[in-house]
């Protein structure tokens, strides 16, 4: 799959990049950057956009995706507060969505004719992908808000955007339903754009910023 990236990186002087990557620089941003991911995660788990404040279903599961793709790298991270972070951002996490599962189902009871909102499908598939880095368990697969968010991330696959479909497919992949994750994949393959000078890329859908409408996190995401 080749990179057709409109966009191009910035680029530095030979002598600035050596300083930037060293080994000893790479450490010391490395530690600089977890704690302050430590000094602004919220007291109940999570992180907000900025500083200590609401929290965030999207950043928060932005930082976890990216911890736990590290991890199944195999890259060690120096970091001895680690899991205690992950464990206890994971289970505010659960509880942010069973919350607003419960939620829904007090607003059916209001009104029988309420729809659940299509935005927040968007949220729950950057969620259950998440979470299936930390391993689909019996348990948190038969709670009843689980089942939800699965029955309406699975419902109408097409409306997504091409980062939830991806993410989608591996979901479905990493839970044993792979003749459902290929059906995904060779759909999305048929929507790509191939170029033979620059490779098979998925354009950005949308002029909107949302979650993989980056050129470079969407096709990251294809080829992950």
């Amino acid at each position: 799959i080749g990179l057709g990236i409109p966009a191009e990186p910035l680029f530095r002087s030979a002598s600035e990049n050596a300083e930037l990557f060293s080994f000893a620089n790479l450490d010391k941003q490395l530690q600089k950057s977890f704690n302050k991911l430590i000094q602004n995660q919220l007291r109940e788990g999570g992180w907000d956009w900025y500083g200590q404040y609401y929290y965030s279903a999207y950043t928060t599961h932005y930082i976890l995706t990216g911890f736990y793709k590290l991890l199944r790298l195999g890259i060690k991270l120096p970091f001895s507060k680690l899991n205690g972070i992950i464990d206890n951002t994971i289970q505010r996490t659960d509880r942010f969505f069973e919350d607003k599962y419960q939620f829904y189902l007090k607003q059916k009871e209001w009104d029988a004719q309420v729809q659940y909102d299509y935005d927040y499908v968007k949220t729950d598939i950057q969620y259950l992908y998440m979470r299936s880095f930390k391993g689909i368990d019996t348990a948190w697969l038969s709670k009843d808000y689980v089942q939800h968010l699965f029955l309406y991330a699975t419902k109408d696959i097409d409306k997504q955007s091409y980062a939830n479909q991806a993410q989608l497919s591996m979901i479905l992949y990493r839970m044993g339903r792979e003749d459902e994750a290929k059906n995904i994949v060779e759909s999305l393959r048929k929507k790509a754009v191939k170029n033979p000078e620059i490779g098979m890329y998925w354009p950005c859908e949308s002029n909107k910023w949302g979650y993989g409408q980056s050129a470079v996190a969407q096709q990251a995401l294809m080829i992950e």
